[in-house]
């Protein structure tokens, strides 16, 4: 259990405890490296979900959003733009505006040990996956970028001298047909590989009456090629290399209503309420909500839709985006593995494009709204770190690394009117006033040029077999400058905004653990507890500016 907690308001710690009884089962022993080096999962005191290959592939996880099913406190929903852009929440920590090139997710989404910033295409296309580990809590003094929330760590399989070979069909409703297919093995005496890919289509589930055709289909492709050097027992290369395109028609919005919409609104054709410009004026902002696919609201809503939802969209929703990851990991090991040194170099670039209708109509000149957005984001991220892993004796453990990032992303972002109805002077007795189609309605020119750097570090002591102690501490500072151009609503002059912000911090982290006698009634338990501090750094969007976020986590 957590409790997080703002401006550094103190509570009680809350201890954990991972058990499990012999008259049900012994546990599956589950080795993952969440603390940088491998271990026992019922012996790491940290929160986490670890997620093995075979339990991906029987629980049906395809995808990122799909972890949510099986991961407390984890919330992965598409974006409306894409159904490739995420919206996470964890632990409370949450991103709305994820078609934005400056939104940051609150908790770090890390490939083979590349910390992936953005949040668009983030819909990670699980082929090939060794093992998942969702870490809960901030997570600064073990991985490269700051990690406020938690980290979601995807593994790759990794190729040595064992030889594979798998494929799977599968299909589903809406035409949805998925294939998957991977190889690996030797390719001499120091070298391996492994290639795997992926194929996912599926039909429309939105039916749009005004072009009498399905909208939302989705078509993937994913691949992913890795190469591996083993030129001794103390040293290792790999390098890999993914690649996913995704075209789609975007989540398409569905309208709703709140209850206190007038009864005499306009009739709902096919479900979904089209007032004309006669109607309009009686609405209020209130009255009307917008729902994207996942019907992901707050607000207590009439849901006019039936199933599948059936609507009128005049301008058809499309999309398309691709990502690149290229990561080269190398680790020595010196001093009989007393001590590991590892390099870890990232890449990662993004082109994401969406148009969506958000008029919800068929495009009448007498209907309300009508107009379309369309966004073009193009990013490049570079990463680098270096960690050192080792002991001292038999009892002290420790982590240190250096962790330095530069991203650098545009985004044209803009809105197309055809017809816009405005109700100009509030009075529901007078008519609407009527404005011809503006192109662009508004629209903005964004570009963000992120740099971080941070030096970190971790040390657990030993105590006792069973008693163990940790503390850690991280340097962070974040550097951003942001441009902006905006074009304005009817035709108001362009304003340009010209932003720069830094800001650091010191982040410590502090835990004790113990371990029980495993040979008596209880097959495994720790208990253990834990404070640390997080931090998010502060930065822009095209909507506000926003602070950083500091805060502390017990549990």
């Amino acid at each position: 259990m957590a409790c997080t907690l703002r401006n550094s308001t103190v509570c009680a710690a809350l201890a954990g405890m991972v058990f499990a009884f012999p008259a049900f089962a012994a546990i599956d022993v589950m080795t993952i490296t969440s603390e940088r080096t491998e271990g026992n999962l019922q012996e790491v005191p940290i929160a986490v979900t670890a997620i093995s290959q075979e339990d991906l592939e029987n629980l049906q996880i395809y995808e990122a959003t799909d972890l949510q099913r099986y991961t407390p406190s984890l919330n992965m929903f598409n974006n409306i733009t894409s159904p490739t852009n995420l919206s996470p929440s964890l632990r409370g920590g949450l991103q709305q505006d994820a078609s934005l090139i400056t939104a940051e997710s609150p908790f770090g989404i890390y490939i083979d040990d590349v910390f992936v910033g953005r949040l668009n295409g983030n819909n990670v296309q699980l082929t090939d996956i060794e093992r998942v580990e969702v870490l809960r809590g901030p997570q600064g003094t073990l991985y490269g970028r700051n990690t406020a929330y938690g980290a979601i760590r995807f593994i790759t399989r990794t190729p040595d001298d064992e030889f594979w070979l798998n494929a799977d069909v599968g299909a589903g409703n809406y035409d949805q047909v998925r294939v998957n297919g991977s190889i690996g093995g030797p390719l001499g005496d120091s070298w391996a590989g492994s290639f795997s890919a992926q194929y996912n289509t599926k039909d429309g589930q939105f039916f749009n009456v005004a072009t009498n055709e399905d909208t939302n289909e989705q078509e993937n492709i994913a691949a992913r090629g890795k190469i591996r050097y083993r030129g001794s027992d103390t040293f290792d290369a790999q390098l890999a290399v993914s690649y996913v395109e995704s075209e789609n028609d975007s989540n398409p919005l569905v309208k709703g209503i709140t209850p206190n919409v007038p009864s005499n609104c306009a009739d709902f054709p096919s479900g979904v309420c089209n007032p004309s410009a006669g109607e309009i004026a009686q609405f209020t902002t209130d009255d009307l909500v917008w729902l994207n696919g996942e019907y992901n609201v707050n607000t207590p809503v009439v849901q006019l839709q039936p199933e599948p939802p059936v609507g009128s969209l005049g301008d058809r929703p499309r999309g398309k985006t691709e990502q690149s990851i290229v990561s080269l990991n190398l680790a020595w090991d010196l001093f009989d593995d007393r001590l590991t040194i590892k390099s870890i170099t990232g890449y990662v670039g993004l082109d994401d494009y969406f148009h969506t209708d958000f008029s919800g109509n068929t495009g009448d000149p007498n209907q309300f709204f009508g107009f379309t957005g369309a966004s073009d984001i193009k990013s490049d991220q570079w990463s680098q770190e270096f960690q050192a892993i080792g002991s001292i004796g038999d009892r002290l453990d420790y982590i240190g690394g250096i962790y330095y990032l530069n991203e650098d992303g545009d985004q044209n972002f803009g809105w197309n009117g055809s017809n816009l109805v405005l109700d100009d002077d509030g009075d529901p007795n007078t008519p609407p006033a009527f404005f011809p189609g503006f192109n662009p309605v508004s629209g903005s020119d964004l570009s963000v040029e992120t740099k971080s750097i941070a030096v970190y570090g971790e040390a657990s002591y030993n105590f006792t077999d069973r008693l163990k102690g940790t503390a850690g501490l991280r340097w962070t500072e974040d550097d951003k400058d942001f441009n902006a151009l905006f074009t304005s609503f009817i035709g108001i002059p362009q304003t340009t905004v010209p932003l720069e912000g830094k800001w650091s911090e010191w982040t410590p982290k502090f835990a004790l653990d113990y371990q029980f006698d495993t040979s008596g009634a209880v097959d495994s338990m720790l208990l253990y507890g834990s404070a640390a501090r997080g931090f998010k750094g502060g930065g822009f969007s095209a909507i506000a500016i926003f602070s950083p976020a500091d805060f502390a986590v017990y549990g």
